[in-house]
C-alpha cells in the first residue's frame, strides 16, 4: 500500500474496533505490519484472537492485542474504556469502523434500535470516555468510518428539528437500509462537531467512506444483501454510470408503484424515492474495482478497501487538520445536511442526553 510505503510507526497506539475481519481487519494488519501497536476491539473475543494469530504468523514482532467491546451495550463500552485506561497506554489514532448493516429491527439492552447505537451512539460514548487519553497523546487523530450512503436520507422531522423517531424508530417504521443511511450521516455530523470541540486540544477527526467495500462482512445480516455484494464484485466502484442507472432504476421503480398502489406520483417519490436510491447507492458502494480485480491479487483488493482508512490515520498531510470527509484517499464534499452545523450541535446534545439517561453518567 502506497501510503504505507517506508513508514515505520513504531511507538503508535491504535485501536480498532470492529477489526477482526473485513475492512477493520486489513486496517489493523497493514497498521501492525509497520510497527504500530494495535489493539483489536472485537465483540467475539474468540474471533478476536483468530485475527490476531493471522498478523503474528505474517510477522511474529507484531504488537498486536484484542480486547472485547461490544458497541450494543454501553455498559460494556464503559467497561472497555475503563480497562484500557488501566494499561496506561497512549492514544494516537482511535479508528470507529465497526458497523452492522441490513439487520432486522431489534433494541439493544439500552432500548435502543440496534443499528443507531452500533453505528454511531457506542463510538460516541467510546470517544467521549476515552477524551481525555486522546488529549495526552497529542497530536492523536479520530477516524470514523461512514459511507456515501449518507447522501440520500434525513434525520429532520417536518419542522426540521432533529427526530429521534427517525434515528431509533420504532419497528413498525423500520427499515434497515434507511436505518444504515441515518447512522452514517450521524457519523459525519458527530466527526465534523468533535473536531470542532477537540481540534484546539490537538485531537482531530475526520470521516471517510470506506472504498471496496467488496471483502467486509458487514452485509452477513441478511441474505438479500450478501447476494448483491457477491454480484456487484465483477463491475467497477465508478459512481458516473450507476447514477444513470440509479435515476433510471427510481423512475421506473416509482412509476410501478404509482400504478399498483393507485398513490399520486408525488406520494410515490416522496416515500419510495429514498428507499429506491438507497438501494442502488448502496450497491455502488460496495463493488470493486475491476482493475483490481483482473490485475492483482485478493489480498490487494482488501487493502484498496482500507486504504482511506489508513490514509486519514497517518497522512502526514492531514496533522492537525480535520473536519473533512474523504473518499478514494480524496477529500470530498459531504450532503448538504452534512455541513449543517446546528444539526451537529443537535446530535451532539441529544447523543449525550442519551447516555446520560441509560449509562448514568455524563460525557465529557
Amino acid at each position: 500500500m502506497e501510503i504505507l510505503q517506508g513508514r515505520d510507526l513504531s511507538g503508535k497506539v491504535v485501536i480498532v474496533t470492529g477489526a477482526n475481519s473485513g475492512i477493520g481487519f486489513e486496517t489493523s494488519r497493514s497498521l501492525a505490519l509497520h510497527g504500530a501497536h494495535v489493539v483489536l476491539a472485537c465483540r467475539n473475543r474468540a474471533r478476536g484472537n483468530v485475527a490476531i494469530q493471522k498478523i503474528l504468523d505474517e510477522w511474529h514482532k507484531a504488537k498486536v492485542e484484542t480486547m472485547t467491546l461490544d458497541l450494543s451495550s454501553l455498559r460494556n463500552v464503559e467497561q472497555f474504556a475503563e480497562a484500557y485506561k488501566t494499561r496506561n497506554l497512549p492514544l494516537h489514532i482511535l479508528i470507529c469502523n465497526a458497523g452492522v448493516f441490513g439487520s432486522s429491527w431489534q433494541l439493544t439492552e439500552d432500548g435502543l434500535e440496534t443499528t443507531f447505537q452500533v453505528n454511531h451512539l457506542g463510538h460516541f460514548y467510546l470517544i467521549q470516555l476515552l477524551q481525555d487519553v486522546l488529549r495526552r497523546s497529542i497530536p492523536s487523530r479520530v477516524i470514523i468510518v461512514s459511507s456515501e450512503s449518507h447522501r440520500f436520507t434525513d434525520i429532520k422531522d417536518s419542522s426540521g428539528k432533529l427526530d429521534l423517531s427517525r434515528l431509533s424508530p420504532a419497528k413498525k417504521d423500520y427499515w434497515a437500509m434507511l436505518a444504515y443511511n441515518r447512522s452514517k450521516l450521524c457519523n459525519i455530523l458527530f466527526s465534523n462537531e468533535l473536531n470542532r470541540r477537540l481540534s484546539p486540544h490537538g485531537v482531530t477527526s475526520n470521516a471517510l467512506h470506506p472504498g471496496n467495500m467488496m471483502y467486509t462482512s458487514i452485509h452477513r445480516s441478511w441474505w438479500l444483501y450478501t447476494l448483491l455484494f457477491t454480484l456487484a464484485r465483477p463491475f467497477t466502484k465508478s459512481m458516473s454510470f450507476l447514477r444513470i442507472v440509479i435515476g433510471k432504476f427510481q423512475e421506473n421503480f416509482i412509476r410501478s408503484l404509482t400504478e399498483r398502489r393507485h398513490r399520486s406520483e408525488e406520494s410515490a417519490r416522496h416515500y419510495y424515492q429514498p428507499i429506491s436510491t438507497s438501494i442502488l447507492v448502496t450497491l455502488s458502494s460496495v463493488i470493486g474495482d475491476v482493475s483490481c480485480l483482473l490485475s492483482h491479487s485478493p489480498l490487494w483488493g482488501k487493502q484498496q478497501g482500507a486504504a482511506t482508512t489508513i490514509y486519514c490515520s497517518i497522512a502526514p498531510e492531514l496533522e492537525g487538520l480535520g473536519g473533512m470527509y474523504f473518499n478514494n484517499c480524496c477529500r470530498c464534499l459531504t450532503s448538504q445536511q452534512a455541513q449543517d452545523e446546528a444539526s451537529a450541535c443537535a446530535l451532539w446534545e441529544l447523543s449525550e442526553k442519551l447516555i446520560q439517561e441509560r449509562a448514568g453518567s455524563q460525557p465529557a
